[in-house]
């Protein structure tokens, strides 16, 4: 299998964390030759190695809660659960491997116990939360700029990490939140729909100021509002080693704060003590305690990456913050996405009663 070299590892981190500024900024960004950002960029997407998705805020959707859970299901159950995910249009992520479902739902009300796949008989092993879908309930929302940056050697990334919210949209001239209007809500609609249905999606990422090329004025004016955030994905299982270098295995870190401490706070303090970025951060400071990580982990060949700069290790950090751990570990070669960032089904759910 082929090297990332290293022009390709620089467009990946560069698109990564880039935000709809201009094609000339992320350029410069690059360092590289226009020319050469523009083939490789065109030859990333080609192979499938990136994809990109227009994620709608929360409010936009009515969302309030997300809830995670990873699931050693049944082997005779697992086709019935994973039909039950791809059925559920408030189930945004879901990845399969032998071992393990694991699944991200997005909605309005806190979902109750019944509503777990480990509900249904015969009863599996399950870990689930649900917290508020806010920059402190989820700090950060499968933000891939932070593990990548270790992959690639660099210092830190550039724009970690990348929240569920965004940019908030611009408050009313009270400076509280506005509803949004039926008109935003489909244009949304349509902006998302079209993001998950085109595989040249990607030429519309590039941005002139103030606005996303080739994308209609309403819909720009989403993406410059924050009512719809731009994202670029990596398929995290074709992604290719550098230098040796490889993303080796997903790990899921369960468990309850010993402390009372913000989303916020806890992702720093994992940063800047342990040297690592999570993937996804889930955080129920206020009610449960509850919180849910999930890491990429950087390996050498067949080797984990034991050395990442860190001042204490994850574990010591863990057992000092929370109790009633549990660590999952799956292969990253094993894990393959069921459902990937399917944000359409939140915005049939949304209402289109709003006025502004």
């Amino acid at each position: 299998m082929r090297n990332l070299s290293e022009s390709e590892a620089y467009v990946i981190q560069t698109l990564i964390g880039a935000s709809p500024v201009t094609e000339r900024a992320l350029i410069q960004q690059c360092h590289l030759p226009r020319s050469t950002f523009q083939y490789v960029r065109r030859r990333l997407y080609a192979r499938e190695w990136l994809h990109d998705r227009y994620v709608p805020h929360p409010r936009v959707t009515g969302v309030r809660f997300a809830t995670a859970e990873v699931l050693w299901p049944f082997a005779a159950r697992r086709a019935a659960d994973l039909q039950r995910l791809q059925s559920d249009p408030q189930t945004v992520v879901a990845w399969s491997s032998p071992n393990v479902i694991f699944c991200v739902r997005l909605t309005a009300e806190s979902p109750p116990a019944t509503d777990s796949l480990a509900s249904s008989p015969p009863r599996a092993r399950s870990l689930r939360m649900t917290c508020p879908a806010t920059a402190e309930g989820v700090p950060v929302y499968f933000d891939a700029s932070g593990p990548l940056a270790v992959l690639f050697g660099l210092t830190r990334p550039r724009s970690y990490p990348l929240r569920i919210r965004g940019l908030d949209p611009p408050p009313g001239d009270n400076g509280e939140e506005r509803p949004v209007s039926p008109d935003r809500i489909r244009a949304a609609a349509d902006l998302v729909a079209a993001s998950e249905r085109r595989g040249d999606f990607h030429l519309l990422g590039r941005a002139v100021p103030p606005f996303p090329l080739g994308l209609p004025r309403n819909q720009a004016q989403l993406v410059a509002d924050g009512f719809v955030q731009w994202r670029v994905l990596p398929d995290l299982g074709r992604l290719p080693s550098f230098r040796g270098r490889i993303l080796h295995d997903f790990v899921f870190v369960h468990g309850t704060l010993i402390r009372k401490t913000t989303g916020t706070r806890l992702l720093e303090e994992i940063v800047s003590e342990c040297g690592v970025y999570p993937y996804l951060a889930m955080v129920d400071g206020d009610r449960t305690g509850d919180v849910l990580l999930a890491f990429l982990a950087v390996g050498h060949g067949t080797e984990r990456s034991r050395s990442l700069g860190r001042k204490i290790s994850v574990q010591a950090f863990f057992e000092d913050r929370l109790h009633a751990i549990t660590i999952v570990r799956e292969s990253m070669q094993w894990l393959r996405p069921v459902i990937d960032h399917r944000y359409e089904g939140l915005m049939s759910h949304t209402g289109t009663n709003r006025a502004e």
